[in-house]
């Protein structure tokens, strides 16, 4: 009787153990992205030129805010740094659009590898 009963036990902690297991494998590691916001890596836009006031930009077809800021460092940017435009992305092709108001346009493709920062002058 007391065997049976230990084997029971036995059997009720393994089997707990392996639902433990099981729930922690599936928890979302936020130590595998860019930083704890879900995203793959980052675009920063930027330009060196007010003459022709703000630029529009457009991210896989979609309005991702205007660049409205001269950046004046003496070295290009890095990703989140003040005067630029900086857009969270995933893995892949990203292409973008970009127009002033003296109808200067900017288009290309960017290519976004898991933790890239990749910085795009607007400008002369």
């Amino acid at each position: 009787m007391k065997k049976k009963l230990r084997l029971n036990i036995l059997r009720s902690v393994t089997l707990l153990l392996v639902i433990v297991l099981s729930i922690g494998a599936c928890k979302k590691d936020d130590d595998d992205d860019n930083g704890s916001n879900g995203y793959d890596g980052q675009i920063t836009f930027y330009t060196n030129s007010s003459d022709c006031g703000s630029i529009q930009i457009e991210l896989n077809d979609e309005n991702v805010g205007p660049l409205t800021t001269v950046y004046s460092g003496t070295s290009a940017p890095t990703c989140g740094s003040d005067s630029t435009l900086t857009i969270d992305v995933n893995i892949g092709v990203h292409d973008y659009y970009a127009e002033d108001s003296c109808n200067n346009i900017w288009t290309g493709s960017i290519i976004i590898n898991k933790g890239d920062c990749k910085v795009k002058l607007l400008g002369q």
